[in-house]
């Protein structure tokens, strides 16, 4: 295999349509990060004096806990609204990666077949392909879906 046509002819195409740029920032958008930090913490016993006994609470912090449950119960939704939004948001940028990725592949194959293909030709052709792109992904993400549905309802029994 020729390495260096094929490198020289994928810079030929995306040189030719520069706003495959623009596709491949949305599908990379999407794709979340996946350079994560590994920490390790270790504790002994001796590095706390003992438990907090709950005869030393500060004072007046059983007075204020009516303020406490008021608080709670103004922040718990918007806490559940931010955690949905975000839910809706990772999906929005999910489905948008996969309607990138999919209009790079058609236009890719259109413009190796030596069809001038536009922007919002490959980004109709991604919204066409994208639910076998989405079938795909599902379909590889159904062992985790499993499993953690397991879980949870192994959660929920006990």
């Amino acid at each position: 295999m020729d390495y260096g046509r094929l490198f020289s002819r994928a810079w030929e195409i995306c040189w030719g349509h520069k706003w495959l740029f623009l596709l491949g920032f949305l599908a990379a958008l999407g794709a979340g990060g996946g350079g994560g930090s590994n920490t390790n913490f270790n504790f002994s016993g001796s590095d706390f004096s003992g438990q907090f006994p709950f005869g030393e609470l500060p004072p007046g912090m059983i007075d204020n806990m009516e303020e406490l449950t008021a608080a709670l119960a103004v922040a718990v939704p918007i806490i559940l609204g931010l955690v949905c939004a975000g839910i809706l948001i990772g999906i929005a940028l999910w489905l948008l990666r996969l309607t990138a990725q999919a209009g790079m592949i058609s236009t890719v194959e259109d413009v190796e077949s030596g069809i001038k293909v536009s922007l919002g030709q490959a980004f109709s052709k991604g919204i066409q392909f994208m639910p076998r792109l989405l079938a795909i992904n599902i379909l590889l993400a159904l062992p985790i879906i499993i499993f953690v549905a397991l879980f949870i309802f192994g959660l929920l029994v006990t």
